[in-house]
């Protein structure tokens, strides 16, 4: 019996041929949504250490501030006047 003008054995093997295609086409979705997955965990961490870093820079701009102070020093000289005698002959 024919049903709209083909055979039941070319409906069967039309059949098996585009199974094989769906199975093809399934694994190449789940492909894609691992890797939409693999994605968005990436991004999510991306984003994440975008924040970490802005809110370190905002530690470091505090420690630049920091850096821009100004610094009084007092710088001796040695004069190795240790013992009384030398002082003493320096003085006279």
């Amino acid at each position: 019996p024919d049903a709209k003008g083909i055979s039941r054995l070319s409906k069967l093997s039309l059949k098996s041929g585009d199974c094989h295609k769906n199975n093809v086409l399934d694994y190449g979705n789940n492909t894609i949504r691992i890797l939409d997955k693999s994605i968005s965990n990436l991004e999510m961490k991306l984003v994440a250490a975008r924040a970490e870093r802005e809110s370190l820079s905002g530690k470091f701009n505090i420690s630049r501030e920091a850096k821009k102070r100004k610094y009084f020093m007092v710088i001796g000289i040695n004069t190795a006047f240790s013992s009384r005698k030398r002082r003493d002959s320096v003085r006279s």
